[in-house]
């Protein structure tokens, strides 16, 4: 595999792992700053969000990677938002519907804005992926999170210095105002691109609904856990459970770095499967050194292990821990589908969605709120032995 693909790797993964970081130690402050109630109401928006970013983009991201990284030009966002502006609207429609039928006014109004800009910053990146300007793309992902840990830094440091009574809907203003911030310095980073009209939009179209609709399935399958938890027991319950979860923000964040450089390399001819499989071979060896690594300080500190967390928190941890560093390796494959396949890609996310779904609607009312975990792993399970079958009957791709 090229330098220069483990190059944008390393990037795009800094990115990632600083904005994590950053965003773990700020949810962390947060959830101890803020009653369990109105964190588990912050987390519900959070991962929400999340949600609409991916209702949001259409689909378009990857299928403009893969239609337009051979020819190194990238797009404009008003060239995109003109030729599929009736999807545009439609799904801005939704996003004001979910706002305010899940939050008061404020929050909807901080949803709206936030959902907005978070996919323009997403074809930001993306315009700079395309023309292999990673560091520009590692830059523009991380402005946002950096942004945000601030103003949730500086909302803490009011409740617990100045003044302990602060609305807690003062951080969803901040979302707002860090948020624009974030988008204008990311367009400062894209505006000397050089861009290629936006013909065959017929082929992309049939591509990006296959990938839109697949990217909305797995993005609910990823945030399922707190939103179900939340649903079918309490904010408060949810709130316990995202204290333990976010623990993990940062791994699928870097499977989808990962992800995010195999597509544009293999889009534009760069990669094979031969690097594919190479990367596998790596990633599993990392995973395993990781995990080993990790047993092995959770046995030298059992002893306050168990004196500071309950046994809900390790069982949370360890089915997390599984589910994570399985979605890390099969990671790589996944992009290479979503490449090949797109129709399939949409049948594994689907799957795995229903295989949450199932488990947690069985298992909920006998296991507790430890069953986010459960059914996460269970929908991780699925989609790796779907992946397996796939690979093995369709053996001609992968020439």
């Amino acid at each position: 595999m090229k330098t220069s693909t483990y190059s944008a790797i390393a990037k795009i993964i800094s990115s990632n792992i600083s904005a994590s970081i950053l965003t773990f130690v700020s949810l962390l402050i947060l959830s101890r700053v803020y009653s369990v109630n109105d964190y588990g109401l912050f987390t519900k928006y959070y991962y929400l969000l999340g949600i609409m970013y991916v209702l949001l983009d259409l689909g378009l991201p990857n299928a403009l990677v893969i239609s337009l990284s051979e020819k190194g030009k990238s797009f404009s966002i008003i060239d995109v938002f003109r030729k599929y502006h009736k999807y545009f609207i439609v799904a801005i429609i939704i996003v004001f519907f979910v706002a305010f039928y899940s939050f008061s006014p404020v929050i909807a109004l901080s949803f709206i804005v936030c959902s907005i800009v978070g996919i323009t910053l997403k074809l930001n990146s993306v315009k700079l992926q395309i023309v292999n300007d990673w560091g520009g793309s590692s830059r523009v992902i991380f402005y946002l999170p950096f942004l945000r840990s601030l103003g949730i830094f500086g909302v803490c440091f009011l409740i617990v210095f100045i003044n302990e009574k602060l609305d807690a809907n003062a951080i969803y203003l901040v979302m707002i105002v860090v948020s624009i911030v974030a988008m204008l310095l990311s367009f400062e980073k894209t505006k000397n691109i050089s861009y290629a009209e936006l013909d065959g939009a017929q082929d992309l179209t049939k591509m990006a609904w296959k990938l839109y609709i697949a990217n909305i399935f797995a993005i609910v399958c990823m945030r399922a856990d707190v939103i179900f938890i939340s649903h079918f027991f309490n904010d408060a319950a949810a709130g316990e459970y995202a204290r333990i979860s976010m623990i993990f923000f940062a791994a699928p964040l870097l499977a989808g770095a990962i992800n995010t450089v195999f597509i544009r390399g293999l889009s534009a001819q760069e990669l094979d499967i031969d690097a594919v499989k190479n990367i596998t071979h790596k990633l599993f060896l990392f995973t395993v050194i990781g995990l080993l690594l990790l047993l092995a300080v959770a046995y030298l500190s059992k002893a306050i292990i168990m004196e500071y967390c309950s046994a809900n928190d390790i069982y949370i941890f360890v089915i997390l821990t599984i589910a994570y560093a399985g979605t890390l390796v099969f990671g790589v494959w996944e992009a290479f589908i979503n490449h090949r396949d797109q129709s399939f890609f949409l049948i594994l996310k689907v799957s795995q969605l229903i295989f949450f779904i199932v488990t947690f609607l069985i298992c909920y009312k006998t296991v507790g709120f430890i069953i986010g975990a459960i059914a996460f792993l269970a929908s991780r399970l699925g989609g790796w032995i779907l992946q397996w079958i796939y690979c093995n009957r369709r053996k001609y791709l992968f020439t």
